[in-house]
């Protein structure tokens, strides 16, 4: 659980809030994971991260997903 390190609290939860150096390191990990499995990131200017991975089939309509790496400030590990 790689992620689940960063921002880890001696409880064993989560404080990684939104905007924060914690929350850039979350994204630029994710980021890098993303492209190692053949994807194209790009961040936008508030830090929205958008991962496209090209697909095989472009007949095919694209798939979109979304998530996020913030936590709450006593967020668990699954925040």
């Amino acid at each position: 659980m790689e992620l689940g390190k960063i921002g880890a609290t001696e409880s064993g939860g989560v404080n990684r809030q939104a905007l924060t150096g914690l929350d850039s390191q979350a994204r630029k990990l994710v980021m890098a994971w993303a492209v190692t499995l053949g994807a194209e990131p790009r961040m936008d200017a508030i830090g929205n991260l958008f991962l496209r991975f090209p697909g095989t089939n472009s007949e095919l309509a694209p798939i979109s997903t979304g998530s996020h790496l913030d936590t709450q400030p006593g967020g668990g590990m699954f925040d």
